[in-house]
């Protein structure tokens, strides 16, 4: 994403296998080492830096490599933190119940903005299945301001130029989607079958715009998830608190009496999440949404496939590999949420900004 936009970017990364891979795909400089370190920070010219990101899979090195690059001279860092106790604030003890105790913020720490790729993935989540539209939305002005895509649903539009649908409100088609790849449409546009369309608008516009391309569908009060991960957890936390009926199902025994012991509220069953006769006694064709989160993607997938066959309006999966995703929406899967994908465009809004 930053190359595209012509940013100068350098790579640090001790595999050497992944080395040759980014060599390969990008024109970007290399460097083979430890990030955590002064010395490879300094050959990475991260003095000068506008912006350090730290994205390893390690909580701890991404916050020393964010500090001592501070130190070095950055004007900015960024990190990917998974553990959710690092990005609040927190007290140092105090040496006397009277005395003060010193407030420790992320800042302190040299990290400039935290990055939870769970947390991006289940907000994304919560928004779709809170809204009227089983899309994902990018925000920007504050989130004054969206991009959603909408299928063209309504037979009405088929054949139909842009500029002769009429929108109830003030809003932007900045793009139609099809089998062909993305177009940027002009007054002689044409919508086809199968097409979506990005519309632009006020965020307090975009359920009335939607209206004329997709039927809306009711915010999901009845949501089945498959798989204790810590996005389906996130997500069934925040949905139990706004009043959704939640039921979480993982095939894992153990794992299943831990959520049970931590998670108050859901519903927590043990069981195969692929099994079709178990997912029609837990209720999952009556259900508004169907949310998978184990660690197979093709286990999601095909769960997400089973449960619109037993007719659930919307389904939603995390998938690991953002390759799957065309896989996942060719079999008729609303939504597919890549942790990794969520994270760059995350990281892209900041340093583009």
């Amino acid at each position: 994403l930053l190359t595209e936009e012509e940013h100068e970017v350098v790579v640090v990364e001790q595999s050497t296998a992944s080395l040759e891979k980014i060599r390969s795909q990008l024109d970007v400089k290399t460097i083979r080492g430890n990030a955590a370190t002064p010395k490879v920070l300094k050959e990475a010219e991260a003095n000068r830096a506008d912006l350090v990101l730290a994205v390893t899979n390690n909580d701890e090195t991404n916050m020393v490599a964010c500090f001592i690059a501070k130190e070095l001279g950055a004007k900015r860092t960024a990190a990917r933190i998974r553990n959710p106790e690092y990005s609040g604030y927190f007290l140092t003890p105090a040496k006397s119940p009277t005395s003060a105790r010193k407030i420790i913020r992320p800042k302190s720490l040299g990290v400039d903005i935290f990055i939870n790729p769970e947390v991006e993935v289940a907000n994304e989540i919560i928004a779709i299945l809170s809204g009227v539209h089983s899309t994902p939305v990018e925000h920007f002005a504050d989130s004054l301001v969206q991009i959603r895509e909408f299928r063209v649903e309504g037979e009405t539009l088929v054949n139909k130029k842009l500029t002769d649908i009429a929108l109830p409100k003030p809003g932007v088609i900045a793009a139609v989607v099809r089998t062909r790849g993305v177009i940027t449409p002009d007054t002689d546009t044409i919508i086809e079958a199968g097409d979506s369309v990005h519309v632009i608008a006020h965020r307090n516009h975009m359920d009335e715009l939607g209206k004329v391309f997709s039927k809306p569908q009711r915010p999901a009060k009845k949501v089945v998830i498959i798989g204790g991960g810590r996005v389906g957890l996130l997500v069934a936390e925040e949905l139990h608190s706004r009043g959704a009926m939640v039921k979480v199902i993982e095939s894992n025994p153990k794992i299943a009496r831990e959520i049970a012991a931590n998670l108050e509220g859901p519903e927590i069953i043990q069981g195969d999440g692929t099994d079709r006769n178990m997912l029609w006694e837990q209720g999952v064709p009556s259900a508004d949404a169907f949310v998978a989160d184990t660690e197979n993607d093709e286990l999601d997938i095909l769960a997400c496939a089973l449960a619109k066959r037993l007719g659930v309006p919307r389904s939603l999966t995390v998938v690991n590999n953002p390759n799957y995703i065309p896989l996942a929406e060719a079999v008729g899967i609303d939504v597919a949420g890549s942790p990794a994908l969520l994270t760059a465009r995350r990281i892209a809004h900041f340093v583009l900004h």
